[in-house]
């Protein structure tokens, strides 16, 4: 049986959970010949796992997603991100019984998306930092440093844990702030402060869209040119 010399052994990188997080390091981490990376997942496929608390959408947005998918993943799909009835403060009070992820040093083992992060389903930003995390931890793999030595490598993901704390705990902070603002319980005074809110947010957007038209039509139009071979 052949035997790997020294430097052509592979550094091996197990990523458990094949969610959007899991699947995007894995992804950015097949360029790098050095790297063999597993990713293990309990479920039969990665693309059904719709679970978790609900992502808040509008009825006309849902209808359009299940509209482009197969009648038994819509009913999935709605369930899912369905419509969410006014809960007052159940959620951010949910959200701050969870305890913030603290600093920890370790040169083997570090989390990543869902692992760290409990998003608010009202800013829709769980799916993206899953992402900048992936790259940023994908980053410190790359470097040939964090794999031959041990405390490089435990400096490095210090690094990557701090800036993934610091990135969550501010994603926090907004995930508290709307849900408060758009259920306000059963206080009216509050109720008539954010709908009058929502009202001039509102008409300001529309008047925004009207004067970007006005402007647009008074853009010359776009030359469009064409070089042909000689």
């Amino acid at each position: 049986m052949a035997v790997e010399s020294k430097a052509e052994q592979r550094f091996r990188v197990a990523i458990v959970g094949g969610g959007l997080g899991g699947l995007a390091l894995a992804q950015m981490l097949r360029s790098n010949e050095r790297v063999q990376v597993t990713v293990y997942e309990r479920q039969v496929e990665v693309t059904d796992r719709l679970a978790g608390y609900r992502i808040q959408m509008e009825r006309g947005a849902i209808a359009m997603l299940t509209s482009r998918v197969s009648a038994g993943v819509g009913k999935n799909l709605e369930r899912s991100i369905g419509e969410q009835p006014a809960s007052g403060h159940a959620y951010s009070n949910i959200l701050k019984l969870v305890e913030e992820p603290r600093p920890w040093s370790d040169g083997a083992v570090t989390l990543l998306g869902d692992a760290t992060l409990n998003m608010s389903p009202y800013t829709g930003k769980g799916a993206s930092l899953a992402v900048a995390n992936a790259l940023e931890l994908a980053k410190c793999l790359d470097q040939d440093d964090f794999l031959d030595c041990l405390e490089r490598r435990r400096t490095l993901l210090n690094g990557y844990v701090k800036t993934m704390i610091k990135r969550r705990r501010k994603q926090r902070k907004a995930g508290v702030f709307v849900p408060r603002l758009v259920f306000s319980g059963k206080n009216s005074v509050k109720v008539d402060l954010r709908d009058s809110l929502f009202r001039i947010v509102n008409v300001a957007g529309h008047s925004m869209v009207g004067v970007r038209r006005v402007v647009g039509s008074n853009r010359s139009p776009h030359v469009v040119l064409k070089i042909e071979p000689v």
